[in-house]
């Protein structure tokens, strides 16, 4: 049974030395303060937080990189308790994995997905190339900055931070009708990620997903026939 809707936050640690010294620092903070779980990787946090007489448990979470059941038992050997699957896994791959995997297991099930990311401050060293100046931080608004690709039509979103570059998915995931695979399978958590989203959106996000759990685990054909009317309804407006 599904009992929580997990929206997490990930901190991207660079495979630099010199942020070691910071990393660990900043997983004693972690344990300081015993915040739930902590979503990695890279191994160094896995090395780090098994110092602690009492670890919080892990999220192994490597983006694309997660595609089988043997490298969640594999990180689940070496002390990860879930593997967070990619994104471009099928609906069977992801069952397959579940029934093979001794992890719990978490699937993202709204929100953008990152489709490239490199290290290298590109948008500020084209700006800086061409002569222009950029100021490159974190804000509230990102909509401002798109690629556009003429060819498909889309609009890809791109922000640029302190780890990098990104490129984002044009279009959300949104799932929730389509949750009760997942839900039969036993899938152990969904992931809400909230990147360039604002907090009111991924507040009202939250509640729906929440809502659509605690139907299902209440009464799974009351879930089955409300979201099957919201599905035909959607798909008539379209």
């Amino acid at each position: 049974e599904i009992s929580a809707c997990l929206v997490g936050s990930e901190m991207c640690i660079r495979d630099s030395n010199y942020h070691l010294d910071a990393l660990e620092d900043y997983i004693n903070f972690l344990h300081d303060i015993q915040v739930d779980r902590i979503i990695f990787g890279d191994p160094a946090v896995v090395m780090y937080v098994k110092q602690h007489e009492h670890p919080i448990p892990l999220n192994w979470d490597a983006e694309t990189l997660v595609t089988n059941y043997f490298q969640c038992n594999y990180w689940g050997k070496k002390g990860a308790n879930r593997a967070v699957l990619a994104r471009e896994l099928s609906l069977d791959e992801i069952i397959h994995i579940k029934e093979h995997a001794d992890v719990e297991i978490e699937v993202q099930v709204h929100g953008m997905t990152c489709m490239f990311q490199s290290k290298r401050m590109l948008l500020g060293n084209y700006y800086t190339f061409q002569e222009r100046q950029m100021k490159i931080e974190r804000q509230h608004d990102h909509g401002d900055l798109l690629l556009y690709d003429e060819e498909r039509d889309n609009k890809y979103p791109v922000f640029e931070d302190y780890n990098g570059t990104h490129i984002m998915s044009p279009n959300d995931i949104c799932l929730i009708e389509e949750l009760e695979p997942f839900f039969e399978a036993g899938i152990d958590a969904f992931k809400i990620d909230g990147i360039l989203q604002s907090e009111e959106y991924i507040n009202v996000v939250t509640e729906q997903y929440r809502e659509a759990i605690d139907l299902f685990n209440e009464d799974p054909d009351a879930y089955a026939v409300s979201y099957t009317h919201l599905r035909a309804h959607e798909t008539g407006r379209n």
